[in-house]
């Protein structure tokens, strides 16, 4: 169904998250890895011309944190670049469920603006409301259509809104470490999770303890998951995936917006199990061993199929759901959609954290999304507010210690160390996660073998 209605916009304000059209399926390519593609169309004159693959400006904007593009103005502009097109929709995906495929045609256009440079140009007011996806569709003269990816855009109102409700807070201890005794706070319920992007990890907390911590894989930095407070509503066994009205599923082969895609069908991404944490953001089953510490889905945390199968059984026990350990086991066979709700929800805590305290140790991440947390000053403020005293320890010793970070290492060193100022000699590099650790073995193996040769 499609709804070309501005009033469904209008309803929006309700919502509390953005939402970027559920997980990504994991045989789709990356959102930033498209590159410009050119094919010869011929134009209603005869003449043979370079179709280039299309590009959508919108301005005036500014980049959020959280990447997405706010609007500046009180009217935006959007400006599609599609050489040798014939027509152009401007299409726009507001705030919807995982189970709708809704978007509105915001424009369409059959003459470019400016010919000589392709570019189609329209004038658009968003309400204050306005929020979700935004792309172009352009159609050639040979009747071949070919799309943008998704650019996630909304009003400063919004924005403002947004911030308030739920990420204020999120944003404002970024960079601070996850210890035991700041998890404890997050709620008063006796068992939560909590889940840190830099480290890509997943811990399940019972009774203020650490029950047990998983890897996991995040979203795009593109497509990144909400940093803040949510909650789980249900754990599902074999459950279905509708695919969102997204120009990613469209580009995909055999699977439609909004078709329901069972279980037993090898072209669901969503495993055996999922988690739902509201509007469209999932804990779900990672397609690969690969998935774990990397950047895969579209705002989802994917989980090794045993780690999911274990946490959903600590949590049925924990939270006294109607599902059995032995249920939840059997979907590992069969493809029985069962589910139970937890009542109340289940609190989480996503976390952007790439300074750790943790056994009187600390602990240092890559930056993934580039939120320009890892320098000297930032991490000198987070040892003061953890009570650390670093008087003896310099800004060019900081930096030293964040340059032994990589996207498959972490720096660990211990609070003595670092008081006394040898932290960078004392330190040690350890593999991120334990993919990393398989792939340094790999490489230290080939490297003794081309010594031998």
């Amino acid at each position: 169904m499609r709804v070309k209605t501005e009033k469904y916009i209008l309803g929006l304000a309700l919502i509390a998250v953005f939402t970027l059209g559920g997980c990504e399926n994991p045989s789709s390519g990356d959102a930033n890895a498209e590159t410009p593609e050119t094919a010869q169309v011929e134009t209603d004159d005869g003449v043979i011309t370079n179709a280039m693959q299309p590009m959508l400006e919108v301005s005036p904007t500014e980049q959020s944190e959280n990447g997405w593009l706010i609007v500046t103005s009180d009217e935006m502009k959007l400006t599609a670049t599609a050489a040798g097109a014939k027509k152009i929709k401007f299409n726009f995906s507001p705030i919807a469920s995982a189970e709708s495929d809704y978007y509105i045609e915001l424009d369409t256009q059959l003459e470019p603006t400016d010919a000589a440079k392709g570019a189609f140009v329209t004038q658009f007011k968003p309400s204050p409301d306005f929020a979700g996806e935004l792309w172009i569709e352009a159609t050639y003269p040979d009747g071949s259509t070919r799309t943008t990816e998704p650019v996630a855009v909304a009003a400063r109102q919004f924005i403002g809104a947004e911030n308030n409700a739920e990420t204020n807070a999120a944003n404002a201890n970024q960079n601070i470490g996850q210890n035991e005794e700041t998890a404890v706070s997050l709620s008063n319920e006796n068992v939560y999770i909590t889940a840190n992007v830099p480290s890509f990890r997943l811990t399940l907390w019972e009774n203020g303890k650490a029950a047990k911590t998983y890897e996991i894989g995040v979203g795009k930095k593109s497509h990144p998951i909400p940093i803040g407070e949510r909650s789980a509503s249900q754990v599902i066994l074999n459950p279905a995936w509708i695919p969102p009205d997204s120009p990613w599923v469209r580009r995909m082969r055999g699977v439609n917006p909004g078709e329901r895609v069972t279980a037993e069908d090898s072209r669901n991404p969503l495993g055996n199990i999922k988690i739902p944490l509201g509007n469209a953001y999932l804990i779900h089953e990672a397609a690969k061993p690969s998935d774990i510490g990397s950047l895969v889905s579209h705002g989802c945390i994917r989980m090794l199929t045993d780690d999911i199968f274990d946490l959903s059984k600590r949590l049925a026990e924990a939270r006294e759901l109607s599902l059995s350990g032995e249920e939840i086991e059997r979907a590992r066979r069969n493809t029985e959609r069962k589910a139970a709700s937890f009542k109340p929800a289940l609190p989480i805590k996503i976390s952007y954290d790439t300074a750790i305290i943790e056994n009187n140790q600390l602990q240092l991440y890559p930056d993934v999304y580039g939120r320009d947390t890892n320098t000297a000053g930032k991490l000198r403020d987070f040892l003061q507010s953890s009570n650390v005293d670093a008087a003896r320890v310099t800004d060019e010793t900081l930096n030293r210690l964040w340059a032994q970070v990589s996207s498959n290492e972490r720096f660990v060193v211990s609070l003595d160390d670092l008081r006394a100022g040898r932290a960078a000699e004392a330190g040690r590099k350890e593999p991120l996660t334990s993919k990393s650790n398989k792939e340094d073995k790999a490489r230290q193996t080939n490297r003794k073998s081309e010594n031998r040769n």
